[in-house]
Parts: structure tokens; C-alpha cells; sequence
């Protein structure tokens, strides 16, 4: 079976972990944001390319049941053409006392939500319209627990002609969201009318004339709806590297890789690359086995969620 190692360190570490990982020869699959600079994607993609490397990048929202139907039905042409797509992420964290201490290191990032949480509303956005052509942003910090701004809105315009908007707050309640699918308010906008992401994961079809119309969507068990267990095919990994993230050819199941390690990252980087790590079952540890070479850590990821 190939190996993997996933990396859940902050951005600015991910192009040091990778090139350790791609010299290492373990296939990789990187949390989001995948860099902190356009530079050390660059360097991180050519790493990986160099040595055969599947390169992945954790952008796991596109595979959600909700947004793979909705996207069928786009592509039905169930709306008419697209006109405009809008997604919703709002949370009160920046408002709460607390409201970061399941991130911690989130207080002191100069970039804070459009970095964090916007790359997953960009993807999804991708995912379903197709690619961007133009995009402008508006930023703003009203909360007092971090340094990074806390509201960020994208306004885009795809090659298809659609437009999009993507609202990103941690300043106010969500108007429909489920936190623990990591579901938000989605809208798609048609010349043959609209579709809209229901809080249960279904869709609901509105004619121009008002009319409305549930389509049910299937979903997997409640336990299994944010770490969906995936058909698995672990010799994709060997095939031609691939800098999408795809479900069909990772075999990724999040819960059950563990113990993975990945040697010979040097004891004295080993501060400022793995502090703030973002998933609470990684940890870094001093290698147990005497055999092992002196002065290495090691990244360990052993089971849990988030």
C-alpha cells in the first residue's frame, strides 16, 4: 500500500514539511491554506514533481454530497444558465470570549479569515461554476481577539460570464448553517430559476414564478457526513502526480490513517514549523526508537478527530 503523510501545520511551515516529504519519497497530503506565498507553492509543486510525488491539498468541501448534486443539477441545466453564486460562512468567534481557543495560534495571524476560510469557499465555488476570470475583496476587523481581519467579502466573476459572492464573517450568527458538516448558506441564481442548500444537505429547486420544489439528497450516516469514508484505490497514489485533491484516486479516510510518521526533520526547526499545529491527533515527538537518527522529530499522526 503507498504511504502518505498529511500535514496539519500552520502555512508557513507546509513548503519545509513537503520537500522533507517529497525527499522522503511518501506521498502528501497538505491541510489548507497550501502556502503562505504564491513563491513556496511554486517550490512545493515543483518538489513533488521532481521526485514523483502526488501532491494533494485538503480541500475536502467539493466532495460533500449537497454540492456534488448541486453541481449535477448545474450541469443539467436545471437553473437555465448560471447567473450568480453565493455562499455564506458566518460565526460569532471573533465576537467570543474563547471563541479562538480551539485555534489558538488564529489570534495572532495578520491574514486571518479570507486565508483560513475563504480558500474553502473559493474551491467550492470552482467546483461548481467553473473558473475565475476577476475577483476584488473587501476586509474588515471589528472583533478584539485577533490581529488578522474577521469579516472578508469576494466578489467574482467567472470565465463563464456567472458572477459569485462569497461573505465570510466571525462577527454575526449564521442564518442556516451545520457546523459539524461544515455546511453553509449556498445559493446558485439561473435564468430558469434557483437552487438553495437546505440545512438538512437537500436542495430546494424556486421557479421564477415563486414555486418551490425539495429535491431530496442522499446522504451518508450522520457519524460519517464530515469524514466521509471514500472508495479507496491506494494505487492511484503511484500513478502520474496530480495537484488536485480527488477522492477517487486518494483513497483517503481520515479517521483510519494513523501512525504515519515522517523522519528527519531537524530538532532545531522543529519550533517555529510545527507550532500551532491544526489538528489536535498531530503531535511532534523525539523518535522512541534508539536506532533512530539523533536530533530528528518526527511527525506522528495518531488517531481522533477534530
Amino acid at each position: 500500500m503507498s504511504r502518505f503523510v498529511e500535514i496539519c501545520t500552520r502555512p508557513e511551515s507546509h513548503r519545509a514539511l513537503v520537500d522533507l516529504a517529497a525527499r522522503s519519497g511518501v506521498h502528501v497530503l497538505c491541510q489548507k491554506p497550501s502556502a503562505a506565498v504564491r513563491s513556496d507553492l511554486g517550490a512545493m509543486i515543483r518538489a513533488c514533481d521532481s521526485s514523483g510525488i502526488r501532491l494533494m491539498f485538503h480541500e475536502n468541501r467539493r466532495f460533500r454530497s449537497w454540492y456534488r448534486a448541486l453541481r449535477a443539477e448545474i450541469s443539467a441545466g436545471t437553473i437555465g444558465r448560471p447567473i450568480c453564486l453565493r455562499i455564506a460562512h458566518r460565526d460569532t468567534r471573533a465576537l467570543r470570549e474563547g471563541g479562538y481557543d480551539d485555534q489558538p495560534y488564529f489570534r495572532t495571524m495578520p491574514r486571518l479569515i479570507l486565508l483560513e476560510m475563504g480558500c474553502h469557499l473559493v474551491d467550492t465555488a470552482r467546483f461548481l461554476i467553473g473558473e475565475v476570470e476577476t475577483v476584488s475583496a473587501a476586509l474588515g476587523k471589528f472583533g478584539s481577539h485577533s490581529i488578522g481581519e474577521d469579516v472578508a467579502t469576494l466578489s467574482l466573476q467567472f470565465a463563464s460570464g456567472c458572477m459569485g459572492l462569497l461573505d465570510m464573517s466571525w462577527c454575526a450568527p449564521a442564518d442556516l448553517a451545520r457546523a459539524e458538516w461544515a455546511l453553509n448558506e449556498t445559493v446558485v441564481e439561473g435564468s430558469a430559476g434557483s437552487l438553495r442548500l437546505l440545512t438538512g444537505g437537500s436542495l430546494e429547486w424556486i421557479d421564477p414564478t415563486g414555486s418551490r420544489e425539495r429535491k431530496p439528497v442522499i446522504l451518508p450516516p450522520d457519524d460519517q457526513v464530515y469524514y466521509r469514508r471514500l472508495r479507496r484505490n491506494p494505487a492511484a497514489l503511484s500513478q502520474r502526480p496530480d495537484h488536485r485533491c480527488r477522492a477517487r484516486d486518494s483513497g483517503y479516510r481520515h479517521p483510519a490513517h494513523h501512525g504515519r510518521r515522517l523522519d528527519g526533520l531537524p530538532l532545531g526547526r522543529g519550533g517555529p514549523l510545527l507550532d500551532g499545529l491544526k489538528d489536535k491527533h498531530i503531535r511532534a515527538v523525539r523518535p522512541p526508537n534508539p536506532l533512530s537518527r539523533p536530533g530528528v522529530l518526527r511527525l506522528v499522526i495518531t488517531p481522533g478527530v477534530r
